[in-house]
This record gives structure tokens, C-alpha cells and sequence, in this order.
């Protein structure tokens, strides 16, 4: 991550700041939403950003010719 800044962090255990609802929720090791004990962490504003996604995402396979006609 380049270019960003820490807006704020909580503490483990909560409740100390409250992070605003405008950031998501904290993620669990396994990628989903962590539970209310565990939404502790930082949260931070950046401008520019490299990251790794480590999360599995859904795919749909396709054939070249399928992926072909969408742009025709």
C-alpha cells in the first residue's frame, strides 16, 4: 500500500474508538464477515494502492467463442 494515511484503530477487545459505518466490516481469516466480538482493527484512507487479493472469488468458465461474442 502506497499513499494512504491511518484514520483510526480499535483495540482488542472493542470498544474503543468506534470505527464509522462509512468503512467495511473487519474480515475473519477465512474471508468472511468477522462476528461482533471480533470487528477490531484499523481502518485507514489511501490514494493509491497495490494489493494481493487473497480471498477466493466466484468464476464462470467460458470458451474463447463465448467470451468473443460479448464484444461483437
Amino acid at each position: 500500500m502506497s499513499n494512504g494515511f491511518g484514520v483510526g484503530k480499535t483495540h482488542d477487545p472493542p470498544p474503543s474508538p468506534v470505527k464509522p459505518p462509512t468503512y467495511p466490516v473487519f474480515l475473519a481469516p477465512d474471508c468472511s464477515p468477522a462476528d461482533a466480538n471480533h470487528q477490531f482493527g484499523i481502518w485507514a484512507d489511501v490514494n493509491d494502492i497495490i494489493a494481493q487479493i487473497s480471498c477466493p472469488i466466484s468464476t464462470q468458465h467460458s470458451s474463447w467463442g463465448q467470451v468473443k461474442t460479448i464484444y461483437r
